[in-house]
């Protein structure tokens, strides 16, 4: 059988597996968990076996750090995630991987770790971040800031961010990057959960709940409307995901067609 069958067949059947466990706990709604299961086809048809291992590492990572913030009950504890979060988090890096699979140019495979890469760090940045005591600080409006608030980096937070992606990185030199590539991927990975913070810590739109008096980043909040008390209108945490998430892959697109 040709390895690219075997790979497919690999793929799809860790997909249906992912399928069941991320419905099963409540990481991904049923679309969610077949719309990822797509990616995962399409990432392997690209990228081949070690695409597939790294997406998946990757998503094992994140999933479990999910599971914990559901169990500390942080505000990003929102539930399962639906199809647009994960097209948010993955949709850029499969469409790299589209890319490479039509062109063969591969650089396409390292905009796809600064694109996945860049999923990680901003999720371990933002998840485990809560998880530590103290006031993060928002280096964009140059203040301190409330536990869970878009914008504020805590170095809880960014240790975190930086231990996964350094992961990310040692793990595509196990699976036969070149070094400095790999570097240069990976580095625009956390560069762009960077800017993921000043995008939320700016733009992102914010409410306040007018029954409770809770600052939320969504639109309702105790069964009722929140008051928008800043940011864009519709620019919301997961199109700060996305635009964050397209910034690492064309960060990193620039650097490797210029540099490589």
């Amino acid at each position: 059988m040709p390895e690219s069958a075997v790979e497919m067949i690999a793929a799809a059947g860790i997909g249906l597996l992912l399928v069941f466990v991320s419905v099963k706990r409540a990481v991904l709604t049923l679309p969610a968990a077949l719309t990822a299961l797509v990616m995962l086809l399409l990432i392997t048809a690209g990228g081949g076996w070690r695409a597939l291992v790294f997406i998946v590492s990757v998503y094992l990572l994140m999933a479990l750090v999910h599971l914990l913030d559901m169990k500390k009950k942080n505000r990003h504890a929102d539930g399962a995630r639906g199809v647009f979060q994960v097209l948010c988090n993955g949709g850029i890096g499969a469409l790299a991987m589209l890319l490479l699979l039509l062109t063969k140019e591969k650089s396409f495979l390292y905009i796809y770790y600064a694109s996945i890469g860049e999923a990680l760090a901003d999720t371990l940045a933002s998840d485990i971040g809560t998880l530590f005591p103290g006031r993060p600080y928002d280096p964009f409006r140059r203040r301190f800031t409330k536990r869970g608030r878009s914008g504020g980096m805590s170095p809880g937070g960014t240790a975190a961010s930086l231990l996964g992606t350094g992961a990310a990185f040692g793990l595509t030199l196990l699976l036969g990057a070149e070094l400095l590539p790999a570097a240069v991927s990976l580095g625009c990975a956390f560069a762009g959960m960077v800017f993921d913070s000043m995008l939320g810590s700016l733009f992102q739109e914010r409410f306040t709940c007018p029954l409770c008096g809770a600052y939320t980043e969504k639109p309702r909040h105790c069964a009722s409307a929140a008051v928008r008390t800043g940011g864009i209108p519709g620019f919301g945490n997961n199109a700060v995901n996305l635009v964050s998430n397209l910034f690492s892959a064309l960060l990193s697109a620039l650097l490797l067609f210029s540099l490589f």
